[in-house]
């Protein structure tokens, strides 16, 4: 349920990615870490998969970068096992999803699975230079559809319908960093400030102009300095 790449780093990161994407929307990432890429079957399955993969691999902590959907399943793990957590990352985070619009979206998903999806990736890209929305339809957007099964999509949604981020639950995690994008339309900015401030050692970065994906505004590599 892993694959890790290795970058010659001495740390590794977990990365988990959201609803509707895979683990190529994080091609541009340049981290001081190796990337270890969550590619399980459904975010319900993370915690015990990440669980079993640091007793087989004998890791006594390590740092976790999850965005959107994978912001819920990083801190949910979190919340269980601080001790193991050395920094949390949480991109295009909000504090929980209403359960009517999830509703809504899986409805929508099984009319027409393309058609949701397409709405998702627009919403995403929103905020963020045009070339950017232009360099995902070109090299992933087609591919990640047809890969996309329609049962993995909906276990997605019903496992978020029941998540929650509770930043006071997250005191044991030695460093926290929320970043969000200003004009993000999917998960509002306002959220991820009130994540930050229950939580007290979170420190929270706003990016613009950047909307739900903010690993792919340029200053992003910066703020994880």
């Amino acid at each position: 349920m892993f694959e890790r790449v290795d970058r010659q780093c001495d740390e590794d990161v977990i990365l988990v990615s959201g609803w509707g994407f895979d683990r190529r929307i994080f091609d541009g990432l340049d981290l001081p870490y190796n990337y270890v890429f969550y590619v399980g079957p459904s975010v319900a399955d993370f915690g015990a998969a990440l669980r079993r993969w640091i007793d087989e691999e004998g890791v006594r902590a390590c740092s976790i970068l999850g965005w959107s959907l994978g912001a819920f399943a990083a801190s949910a793990f979190a919340q269980r096992s601080s001790n193991t957590v050395r920094h949390l990352i949480l991109l295009g985070a909000r504090l929980a999803y209403a359960p009517a619009a999830l509703t809504q979206i899986r409805s929508g998903l099984l009319r027409n699975k393309r058609a949701a999806l397409l709405r998702l990736y627009r919403a995403s890209f929103r905020g963020h230079d045009p070339a950017l929305y232009r360099w995902f339809k070109e090299t992933l957007m087609e591919d990640i559809i047809e890969r996309m099964s329609v049962e993995r999509l909906c276990a997605d949604l019903d496992w978020l319908i029941h998540a929650r981020i509770e930043g006071h639950r997250l005191a044991g995690v030695d460093r926290v960093t929320v970043v969000h994008g200003v004009q993000d339309e999917v998960a509002p900015a306002a959220e991820a400030q009130a994540l930050a401030q229950s939580c007290p050692q979170a420190r929270c970065l706003l990016l613009e102009p950047c909307g739900h994906l903010p690993f792919l505004h340029p200053d992003f590599s910066r703020c994880m300095q």
